[in-house]
C-alpha cells in the first residue's frame, strides 16, 4: 500500500496487508535483485512506511482489527547493513484510532 526506500536507492519497502516487504534495488538498471518479507499477523495492515533520513530506520503506520474495534500503531525497524529489518518497538496510538501516515521533517 505504500513505497519508501533508503537514501542509497539500494533498498526499497513496500507495505501491504500482512506485511513489509523489503526489495533489493539494481541501481543502474532500477530492477528488483530480491526480497525479504517482514511478516505479520494475518489482521495486520501496513499502510505506509518511510525511511528516515539517516537510512537506519524504517517507520511504519499500520492499523489491526482487535475485538474493540480498529487501533493504529507506529512500528519502527532498525535496518541493517544490507537493508534487512530488525523489529525494534512500536507505539499504540488507541483504541478507534487508524494510523494511515506520517511525515519527517527536514533540516
Amino acid at each position: 500500500m505504500g513505497i519508501s526506500f533508503d537514501p542509497s536507492g539500494r533498498n526499497a519497502y513496500v507495505g501491504n496487508t500482512g506485511g513489509t516487504a523489503q526489495f533489493r534495488v539494481n541501481r543502474a538498471t532500477g530492477a528488483r535483485v530480491g526480497t525479504n518479507a517482514m511478516a505479520a499477523s494475518s489482521n495486520d495492515a501496513f499502510l505506509w512506511g518511510g525511511v528516515d533520513p539517516s537510512g537506519r530506520f524504517l517507520f511504519t503506520a499500520w492499523g489491526e482489527v482487535g475485538p474493540d474495534g480498529p487501533y493504529g500503531t507506529i512500528t519502527w525497524f532498525a535496518i541493517n547493513g544490507n537493508g534487512t529489518l530488525i523489529p525494534s518497538g512500536s507505539v499504540s496510538l488507541g483504541a478507534s484510532t487508524f494510523a494511515n501516515g506520517f511525515t519527517f521533517a527536514q533540516r
